[in-house]
């Protein structure tokens, strides 16, 4: 065989293996979903599921979840649509979408807005020991009341989230307000924007990131995240809190701005690469491992 001939085989056997690869991406990612038609909708069989449209709760849903995760392996696409609980206004204690005491549930592409609560997924009561493997990607959480996004649990992760205008709840015993709260060993909040968290109350507190569960637990990771609140800082304002329960975390590569505390640090820790702005006290607690300002 001629030296041109082997190469002009060479050459379309790899383009049919590059077509044999692209066919086998299509593939995987055209798995089709079962489509939520309606809310309130219990997930009670792990696999994919879809929003085919916006959903607009009514005023009167003060309570209970739109969307319930009742078993493990679920994957929840909003497919860009918007889960809103607005008319409820700020007394509400609906959750968006919650997952007590699974594991491996994502939640991804779409609006949540307008609950106590936008997404849970957590252990029981809060706790992150008997929960594991969740995602929340690329959500928008706005205008939620009390949480935007809370995810506790072993090897969780908050990642590439916008999180806009958290606070107001009026709900009885609410006395703080938070953006994302992470939890669980190895748990990570990453490249998340979160603008704007307001305290309940002029006595109340706010948090951008808050890492705490209602057990102990190490090792996690807030990474590369911007949070900043509109305005003059506010006392009982803190951009990243590493509280209750929280060892040895990691804080690197955060922007933070218009907080009355950048970093506040409870127990062990680490934070370096951070940059805070406007910030009534820059960093507290902890250890300083390098180039911050």
């Amino acid at each position: 065989m001629s030296s041109l001939r082997k190469r002009v085989v060479v050459l379309g056997v790899m383009v049919l293996s590059i077509f044999a690869f692209q066919g086998s991406v299509f593939a995987a990612n055209s798995d089709k979903c079962t489509a939520i038609t309606s809310v309130p909708f219990t997930i009670t069989a792990g696999g994919s599921y879809c929003l085919t449209q916006d959903f607009i709760m009514p005023g009167t849903f003060t309570s209970g979840t739109a969307i319930a995760v009742t078993v493990d392996n679920v994957t929840i696409d909003l497919g860009g649509y918007t889960l809103s609980n607005l008319a409820a206004g700020n007394g509400t204690t609906a959750i968006g979408i919650q997952a007590l005491a699974q594991n491996n549930v994502t939640v991804q592409n779409g609006t949540v807005r307008g609950f106590y609560i936008g997404i849970q997924l957590t252990g029981t009561s809060g706790t992150a020991t008997d929960s594991s493997g969740h995602l929340v990607q690329n959500v928008r959480a706005d205008l939620n009341r009390f949480i935007s996004i809370q995810v506790l649990g072993l090897g969780i992760v908050a990642r590439q989230n916008q999180v806009l205008h958290t606070g107001g709840s009026t709900a009885s015993g609410v006395g703080f307000t938070v953006g994302i709260q992470i939890g669980g060993d190895g748990a990570e909040a990453v490249d998340n924007s979160v603008i704007d968290t307001i305290p309940a109350s002029l006595t109340g507190q706010a948090v951008g990131i808050l890492i705490n569960a209602k057990s102990n637990f190490s090792g996690a990771l807030v990474d590369g995240n911007r949070i900043a609140n509109v305005g003059t800082p506010q006392n009982g304002t803190e951009g990243i809190a590493a509280g209750a329960g929280a060892s040895q975390t990691l804080i690197v590569n955060d922007c933070i701005s218009n907080f009355g505390q950048g970093i506040l640090f409870t127990l062990s820790g680490k934070y370096r690469d951070n940059i805070t702005i406007n910030a009534t006290f820059s960093y507290q607690g902890g250890t300083d491992a390098g180039n911050n300002q």
